[in-house]
């Protein structure tokens, strides 16, 4: 009996095997870069307080158009009709599914990054090379790029149906008096593999942005893990995704500083504020975009 190959698996392992640029970064205000270096980890946001009203529905509303259509274009009986009704209800419970993402971009140095992070006078572009920010970072987390094309994100979400219904008919064929178990895993594999993938699929307005997303899996922390930062209308949750243990000393590749009417102090200060916390960075410089803000 040949056991069928998980899709979850197989869709994280492709994830990882598309190689990120030799240096990534993050966006943070001045209190977002103190806070990273004081507690030695990236703040990865709870994905239904981002900033992109259509996170997550995007994915859904693919998911919900591909199946639609397999009930309408073909004529599926039996078990693989039972499980497109299967899959359709699951998509209500990826609603209750909670993933915790940490962004960023492969360029450093981007005006509508400053603007969003910046506040016109305090942003900073954090240098990470990828195989550091894996290597420090707790396991179980995925990197990965974002895709923004219409045609790619319906391949993706193509894909994992495909592979979902591969997963699930495989088991039934072997054992066809489990069919109502078969239908339950596949009810919870569906929900946790539309939660893996909704962090990559964004609106193509924030295609400039060119970001990959460091994400845990779905319900990987413990709800008394959670911190809360201020937003603007709400506290916002977060995890903390470690960049080093307590003993270790921080380590960037380059941090940016964004617009500033000072920018020689602004450099300075954030030299001192290395040296102090014994961050290692092998560059910190000014940003070279012309835009005043103040």
């Amino acid at each position: 009996m040949i056991t069928p190959v998980n899709p979850l698996s197989t869709f994280i392992e492709g994830l990882k095997r598309r190689r990120p640029p030799s240096t990534l970064y993050h966006y943070t205000s001045i209190a977002g870069l103190i806070g990273i270096i004081e507690t030695k980890s990236l703040w990865a946001t709870n994905i239904w307080f981002l900033n992109d009203q259509k996170e997550v529905s995007l994915a859904l509303e693919l998911a919900r158009q591909n199946l639609d259509a397999r009930r309408h274009e073909t004529t599926p009986s039996g078990f693989k009709l039972g499980l497109l009704d299967v899959l359709r209800r699951s998509l209500d419970q990826v609603s209750e599914i909670t993933v915790y993402v940490a962004s960023f971009s492969e360029n450093g140095d981007q005006l509508s990054q400053w603007r969003g992070y910046s506040h016109g006078i305090s942003g900073y572009s954090i240098g990470i090379t990828p195989h550091d920010l894996l290597n420090a970072s707790a396991n179980g987390l995925t990197l990965a790029k974002c895709i923004y094309g219409e045609k790619g994100q319906t391949e993706l979400i193509e894909t994992i149906i495909d592979n979902l219904f591969a997963f699930a008919t495989t088991l039934w064929e072997q054992k066809p008096k489990e069919q109502d178990r078969v239908y339950r895993e596949s009810y919870k594999l569906f929900a946790s593999l539309l939660s893996t993938a909704a962090p990559l699929i964004k609106d193509s307005s924030f295609s400039e942005e060119a970001e990959w997303r460091l994400f845990s899996q779905p319900t990987m922390f413990d709800p008394t893990q959670l911190k809360f930062r201020p937003g603007r209308s709400m506290p916002i949750p977060y995890c903390e995704f470690p960049l080093s243990n307590l003993k270790e000393a921080l380590k960037f590749k380059e941090v940016i500083i964004g617009p500033t009417p000072h920018p020689q102090l602004a450099q300075q200060a954030v030299e001192a504020l290395f040296l102090n916390q014994r961050v290692n960075c092998n560059c910190i410089r000014n940003s070279v975009i012309p835009y005043r803000d103040w």
